[in-house]
């Protein structure tokens, strides 16, 4: 069975970046596919797997209520969302399956830094 790339998010080389710069280690797997985390990182003894996904769209972001024909978020909606809830069915699969750490889905650069408590 033939595999294809796996599509990255369009913020993860701003997150690898900005967690890099704050000293945090990061090997990108997103290319690993079967539903396995997009990067490992570490810092100060801390190993973490980073799931990224596309910051949500919220009200206060665009004008208008809608983009892309979809209906934007209210902040009440977002903080009662499931995280899980934008995982393909094999990042469901892994995450469910995983022993170790939980894996931290991340939306921003700001997210990811405090995995590590750089916040």
């Amino acid at each position: 069975m033939k595999r294809r790339a796996k599509k990255t998010d369009g913020n993860q080389s701003t997150i690898v970046d900005g967690l890099r710069a704050h000293g945090v280690s990061v090997r990108v797997t997103s290319m690993v596919g079967d539903g396995f985390a997009d990067a490992v990182c570490g810092y100060h003894g801390l190993t973490a797997l980073l799931e990224i996904k596309m910051p949500l769209p919220t009200m206060t972001s665009l004008k208008g209520g809608r983009r892309g024909g979809k209906r934007l978020l209210m902040a009440e909606e977002l903080a009662a969302r499931d995280p899980l809830e934008d995982l393909t069915p094999a990042e469901k699969k892994f995450h469910a399956e995983w022993q170790g750490q939980p894996i931290a889905i991340v939306r921003s650069l700001q997210e990811a830094l405090a995995v590590f408590g750089l916040d």
